[in-house]
């Protein structure tokens, strides 16, 4: 099992990668600008045995890289 750091988390490439990685048995930090907007992961992470970590990040802002 690996620990994978994935950007852009809550929708499009970003949110199926977690999902797959997670479903694999991987320990997966969801990353997003806005976790708000993460209904969809949530739902999932929700009706399963997922290891899913939210965290707020924003790549283009060097105080948010920092934070994360």
């Amino acid at each position: 099992m690996a620990r994978i750091l994935i950007t852009g988390s809550n929708s499009g490439f970003g949110l199926l990668s977690v999902l797959t990685l997670a479903r694999q048995g991987h320990d997966v930090i969801a990353t997003m600008r806005n976790p708000a907007k993460s209904d969809t992961l949530d739902d999932a992470v929700a009706t399963g045995t997922l290891s899913v970590t939210k965290r707020t990040l924003d790549v283009a802002d060097q105080a948010s890289v920092d934070a994360a």
